[in-house]
């Protein structure tokens, strides 16, 4: 009786210290269970409750004065294609990507809209919304994929979608959003093609880069960093190697399939496909816009803008809290790769990936000289890859917090960082409500310390938005 007294002590003192008898055993795994429920959870409510705010504001956005053009371009390449009507091949617009806008004319024309001017254009708002909140799913993904966290994977989605600029045009950007929204697609369909490697992979994301490219012609980057990701891939790869063979053939089964997917949903280059996406190309990398833009108090012509023209416009523009961590980010992963090159090559593709995404088009704008207006939306696609950066510096931030050995001063700092990133994203909150429905009008302090400062400086509401409030004051 005694040895089993003590030892069912003994077996109650390691339950309570250290080794856990089978109750907390039971308990633990259950408390685990529920916190993994929990994320999920979590995850579907962030997304629900922003699409169920989308759809309740949307009604407040106005026409913006290039929607009207944006269906023409999709009427005119929807009837060549469907009708064969030749009107296309001397439109003057006839270069841009059509596909997104053909696909809203074919929707308006199913649903009988083609007289009802404000159910079309609720119609192209609430397209623009959904397909924008189809790329940041994608873009958790891709946060997740990386960091592991839901958490930060889901903070990076609200830098997202709390962008003020981003926020507004969601609603009204048949341009720019679904472009962004489908890069960042893209970018997943060529991590699954570099990681598997397998036909499948590559067709998948052929059809996807060809999308991309028919939105807009300065899609073709994901080629460039197709092309460059897979041979990295190769070259370093652990494991079981992957011939150069292999490698090769699969990036020209993937650039086959791309060139005929692209010519497939792009009407324009049915007639002669090279000539008329040369054509295409010219004319997007030096687009003859003749109206000028405001810029540091001058007006300038969009072909003579200086090269730090989008840069500061990115700057001026994005929360400061995404700044600094950017700053921060990319820092880290430049100082990694100089540190442990081959290491990094290997281990860390994805934060290589990131910032590839993110310079690759602002030094190609700059060494082309491309002409650029109305800020820098035409490079709102690289905004998701700074996010991902971002959430790499504040990762970084925390790993170094955790190290400070004085328990109080690690505490402290790490509360620092957790209530300057809640108050950051409280503030940007606060200012979309405090803007609505011109958001896209958002300036931080680096611009100037109020609009009335600012509008000495820069360009406002170059859409045209505004004249919505206007008009209704009117009648």
């Amino acid at each position: 009786m005694h040895g089993r007294r003590s030892g069912e002590k003994d077996s109650q003192s390691r339950g309570r210290s250290g080794t856990l008898g089978p109750n907390h055993q039971l308990a633990l795994r259950s408390i685990k269970m529920q916190k993994q429920r929990v994320g999920p959870v979590a995850v579907g409510g962030f997304f629900l409750v922003y699409l169920a705010v989308g759809l309740l504001v949307l009604p407040d956005y106005g026409v913006s004065w290039d929607e009207p053009a944006q269906r023409t371009i999709g009427i005119h390449a929807f009837d060549y294609a469907f009708g064969g009507e030749p009107a296309l091949l001397g439109f003057g617009d006839r270069t841009y990507g059509p596909v997104f806008e053909m696909a809203l004319v074919g929707l308006e024309r199913l649903l009988g809209l083609t007289d009802d001017a404000r159910a079309i254009f609720r119609l192209r708002h609430t397209a623009v919304f959904l397909v924008f909140c189809a790329g940041a799913i994608a873009f958790y993904h891709l946060a997740r994929c990386r960091f592991r966290r839901r958490g930060l994977a889901l903070l990076g989605c609200a830098f997202l979608v709390l962008h003020p600029r981003l926020f507004a045009h969601a609603f009204f950007n048949s341009k720019d959003i679904p472009f962004l929204a489908l890069f960042v697609i893209s970018v997943v369909t060529l991590r699954r093609f570099v990681r598997r490697g397998t036909l499948e992979s590559a067709l998948l994301h052929a059809l996807t880069s060809a999308l991309l490219i028919d939105l807009r012609v300065p899609g073709a980057v994901i080629y460039v960093l197709t092309a460059g990701f897979v041979l990295l891939d190769t070259a370093v790869r652990r494991g079981p190697p992957r011939g150069w063979a292999r490698t090769g053939a699969l990036l020209a089964v993937h650039t086959v399939a791309l060139a005929g997917l692209v010519t497939a949903f792009w009407p324009y280059l049915w007639p002669n496909p090279a000539a008329h996406f040369l054509e295409a190309f010219a004319r997007m990398s030096h687009y003859p816009m003749q109206a000028t833009v405001f810029y540091l108090g001058e007006f300038i012509r969009p072909a003579d803008v200086p090269w730090h023209y989008a840069p500061v416009w990115m700057a001026v523009t994005t929360p400061l809290v995404v700044l600094v961590l950017l700053v921060v980010g990319t820092g880290a992963v430049v100082a990694e790769l100089a540190r442990r090159p081959l290491e990094t090559l290997r281990r860390r593709r994805d934060d290589l990936l990131f910032l590839a995404w993110f310079l690759t088009p602002l030094g190609a704008v700059i060494a082309l000289g491309s002409a650029l207006y109305d800020g820098w939306r035409q490079l709102y696609f690289v905004y998701p890859a700074a996010v991902l950066l971002a959430l790499r510096g504040l990762r970084d931030l925390g790993l170094a917090a955790r190290r400070l050995r004085r328990p109080r001063l690690r505490r402290a700092v790490l509360a620092a960082l957790a209530l300057g990133v809640a108050g950051s994203l409280a503030w940007i909150a606060s200012i979309l409500v405090r803007y609505h429905p011109h958001q896209q009008v958002y300036f931080n302090r680096l611009a100037g310390r109020d609009l009335a400062a600012v509008k000495s400086r820069f360009d406002l509401d170059y859409w045209g938005l505004s004249y919505r409030q206007a008009l209704e004051y009117v009648v």
